[in-house]
């Protein structure tokens, strides 16, 4: 029926409405975009913006964007444009290593396109579901919506779950919950105090720390940090990322974990 409000109820909480919201405005936007192809790795989708390739990295917030390591992602090269709700930085873009990406915050397009009698969300300021402490059973629950979304398969949700319940099991291991509006926890060897060489986010992704990019902490001895590199074949760099696919993956990290436990 004409006249019935199509867009948001609410504000994005989740990357996955950013991606929706862009994909609503699009052909409003001052510059053209043409959608090459979306992929499951960073960044997350290619395009050509005024007739140029681009690579586009979406986001919730645009410290998500340090905040998942993308800066130190040896593709970075291949990111031009951070698409995100909230522009949360204080600039216009972000600089690593003479690479610049661009900044798209999306609430102040929906602000000017209203401007032009173009309604997209109908409580651009509120969320659904507002940026919280998360928990074991908030942090299943997100991943379990990546699920229903078609961002995580079912196989992924029962491998990361079958993960979170060995190291909750293991006494030697803390699970630790992080803040933000994507669920997170990070896996610390008690012993260890802070150190976290492992940790998964609730869009699937599990990553495997060889150094803390801030250099806040460092492993015990280097020894410990190059058993670990050899072990995930990772000779470089401060992470590594992987999508849990298969019980061989799981049963790799598993068993990097006891290794560390006992290290």
């Amino acid at each position: 029926m004409t006249g019935e409000f199509r867009g948001l109820t609410y504000a994005p909480s989740y990357e996955a409405e950013v991606i929706m919201l862009f994909g609503m405005i699009l052909p409003h936007l001052n510059d053209s975009f043409e959608i090459d192809e979306y992929n499951d790795e960073f960044p997350d989708c290619s395009a050509k913006m005024n007739g140029k390739l681009v690579g586009i990295e979406f986001e919730l917030n645009a410290s998500h964007f340090k905040e998942q390591k993308h800066h130190l992602d040896p593709r970075l090269p291949n990111c031009d444009f951070l698409i995100c709700w909230k522009n949360d930085v204080g600039k216009d873009s972000l600089t690593f290593e003479n690479k610049e990406i661009r900044i798209i915050e999306l609430s102040k397009e929906i602000d000017l396109l209203e401007k032009r009698g173009l309604k997209f969300i109908l409580n651009p300021e509120k969320r659904k579901h507002p940026i919280s402490k998360w928990e074991r059973e908030t942090f299943l629950k997100q991943l379990w919506e990546r699920v229903e979304d078609g961002q995580v398969t079912n196989n992924e949700y029962n491998l990361i779950e079958d993960l979170l319940i060995f190291c909750e099991k293991n006494k030697e291991l803390e699970v630790v919950y992080g803040v933000g509006s994507i669920a997170s926890l990070s896996v610390r060897v008690k012993k260890w105090g802070k150190i976290s060489p492992f940790g998964a986010m609730a869009n699937g992704v599990v990553w495997i720390s060889f150094k803390d990019a801030n250099k806040s902490w460092v492993y015990p001895s280097k020894e410990i940090e190059a058993e670990l590199r050899r072990r995930f074949n990772q000779p470089s760099g401060y992470y590594k990322n992987y999508h849990v696919r298969d019980n061989a993956t799981l049963c790799r990290i598993k068993e990097a974990l006891i290794w560390l436990a006992k290290a």
